[in-house]
């Protein structure tokens, strides 16, 4: 994926259509920062203000947001816990529901609770996407 986000930013870019650029990547020992920095590094020309790439980075797995949506205080720094405890309900249709409660959280810019990091990172980036359709 790494490889390829520079080639598939400038694809975008030349493109009238609206598309997005959505990436995916989960930040592990990593800060959101430094994994944004990567990204940015990957691309020939830095990503503009209004452009719609989006980088989506949970800490260590995306089990943690549906566990935060779930209604549970989180810890970001616990590596196993949540993808032990969701990680079947990520690969179901059943986490289209918590998909749909994130989505509506950053829509309507909710104040949450003791949000993750990365989640609070992810509804930023909601809104290149939002601008983009």
């Amino acid at each position: 994926m790494e490889d390829t986000l520079s080639l598939e930013a400038e694809a975008l870019r030349r493109r009238h259509a609206s598309t997005i650029l959505l990436v995916i990547q989960d930040a592990d020992e990593y800060s959101i920062d430094q994994v944004k920095s990567n990204l940015e590094a990957k691309l020939l020309s830095p990503r503009g203000n209004h452009e719609p790439i989006a980088y989506i980075i949970p800490k260590w797995h995306i089990q943690t947001w549906i566990a935060y949506l779930a209604g549970e205080n989180v810890d970001e720094a616990d590596k196993e816990s949540y993808k032990n405890r969701y990680g079947r309900i990520s690969e179901l249709k059943h986490a289209h529901s918590f998909i749909d409660r994130l989505a509506d959280f950053c829509r309507e810019n909710m104040q949450l609770t003791l949000p993750p990091d990365s989640l609070i990172s992810a509804c930023e980036e909601f809104e290149r996407i939002r601008a983009a359709l």
